[in-house]
């Protein structure tokens, strides 16, 4: 059994029952002052705690989530029906969301939920198979069936959890639903849609209830049910918190890297979990993003272009490689259809574009050169394989800032031309968050957007 590593608060309560079969006392452990130390202490007082259990004990102590949970991921008391979790980074939403989920089945026996997550790799991976998933906090007496086939668990107690993805809302119509788990909710794409079908759905049994696990960003849905709590009313609860709130928990060496040297704007959204409005500095408002979403593809598409923005180094490990997919209609309106970025080795991303530029029949592959050169033209070539077309590609080279590049852009969306298909959650923070000049990450989907509009909007193209 892993010792729990707890933080500060949540000790003293667990030190009060298990200091009697230890030789260390409360004073002692806290008159150590580094985290090692006190580490070190609380090490040695669950040993002596853990050795003095029996094997069931033991047992039901690994499944009691009121004793490893802290008080903030414990299920609110009442008969709320929505309880909104809004959380940083390594919080603990997952870990609350599946152990609510495995609560709900164990006291509703025969009951319907629904996992509901932004795409079904999400909700596989994250959900049920994560390492802080349903299937890996389940104990051994109330272990669920995952059956991919049918797209189920199943409870000893015939409760079943339904799986749903927000990229095709319509499929959540249907089933009458006793409890939910939406995790993710602010990386929705059809957000709207898919939140309205399923609280359609939930209407069975005298206390519907959703779990709702996110990290925040300022969309109306969420803001509202935040407004909805504060009223008090009871039907929505909220429990905010910070990655800071699982210190003890986390990697020291992640905390240390990413958390404590994070930054600016997204670091109040993703550490400290604030619902920003809008970034001083930005070139874009969520706002101005949202009320120019559509929810389909036009058919009038005249062009589509894959933008590639080449990361610095190649390998697994580098920064992320922007590969975005646009296009403009006769009526001269741009749209972003497809963002794929992703931190990978070169041959991937340069199969992953030229595939995007199969699958929408693009026009051209625009790349930029700056960093790769002839090498970038290069690497694409590589990849296709015998029989597939050769692409056209558009090498693009910046010769000015990223400011000086984004502002044309920026310009078209100004005018209410650009539009978003549906929401991508990464490249809209990216945008919103991003100060030319401020920050200092490099903002890959958005310098991959912004080759695609210069190109599809050459009248407002700065070099």
């Amino acid at each position: 059994m892993r010792v729990p590593e707890e933080p500060p608060e949540r000790l003293h309560a667990k030190l009060a029952k298990v200091a009697l079969v230890t030789g260390l006392t409360i004073l002692e452990l806290w008159s150590r002052q580094s985290r090692a130390t006190k580490m070190a202490a609380w090490k040695d007082i669950w040993t002596a705690f853990w050795s003095g259990l029996s094997l069931k004990k033991r047992a039901a102590l690994k499944a009691n989530w009121r004793f490893w949970g802290r008080p903030a991921q414990q299920t609110p008391v009442g008969k709320f029906f929505i309880w909104l979790i809004l959380a940083g980074r390594g919080w603990g939403k997952t870990r609350t969301g599946a152990q609510w989920v495995i609560e709900q089945a164990r006291k509703r026996p025969g009951s319907i939920g629904c996992l509901l997550g932004a795409t079904s790799a999400d909700v596989r991976d994250t959900m049920i198979h994560g390492d802080s998933g349903i299937l890996a906090c389940s104990p051994p007496d109330f272990m669920p069936v995952w059956e991919p086939s049918k797209n189920w668990l199943t409870w000893p107690n015939k409760a079943r959890a339904l799986v749903r993805t927000a990229e095709k809302p319509d499929r959540v119509r249907g089933p009458n639903l006793d409890w939910a788990w939406v995790d993710e909710f602010a990386a929705f794409r059809f957000i709207e849609q898919a939140w309205e079908m399923l609280q359609m759905c939930l209407r069975k049994g005298a206390n519907p209830q959703v779990c709702i696990t996110t990290t925040p960003r300022p969309l109306p849905q969420i803001i509202h049910l935040v407004e909805q709590a504060a009223s008090n009313k009871g039907e929505v609860v909220c429990t905010r918190g910070s990655s800071w709130d699982n210190y003890w928990v986390l990697s020291s060496r992640w905390f240390k890297r990413v958390v404590e040297g994070a930054k600016g704007a997204l670091a109040r959204q993703e550490v400290w979990a604030e619902i920003l409005d809008r970034v001083e500095g930005a070139l874009w408002s969520f706002e101005q993003i949202w009320a120019l979403q559509v929810d389909h593809v036009p058919e009038n598409l005249e062009a589509i272009v894959v933008a590639v923005d080449p990361s610095e180094e190649d390998g697994p490990d580098n920064d992320e490689c922007g590969i975005i997919v646009a296009g403009r209609d006769s009526n001269l309106h741009g749209y972003v259809l497809e963002d794929l970025s992703e931190r990978c080795a070169a041959p991937v991303w340069a199969r992953k574009a030229y595939e995007a530029y199969l699958r929408w029949e693009a026009d051209c592959i625009v790349v930029e050169t700056n960093r790769g050169g002839k090498m970038v033209r290069a690497t694409i070539y590589s990849v296709i394989r015998e029989g597939e077309p050769r692409p056209r590609i558009v090498e693009v080279k910046a010769s000015r800032g990223k400011r000086t590049r984004a502002e044309p852009c920026s310009a078209v969306w100004a005018e209410r031309r650009f539009h978003m298909v549906g929401k991508f959650s990464k490249l809209e923070n990216e945008m919103c968050t991003y100060v030319p000049g401020v920050s200092k990450k490099s903002p890959n989907r958005l310098d991959a957007k912004v080759w695609a509009a210069a190109h599809l909007f050459p009248h407002h193209r700065a070099a």
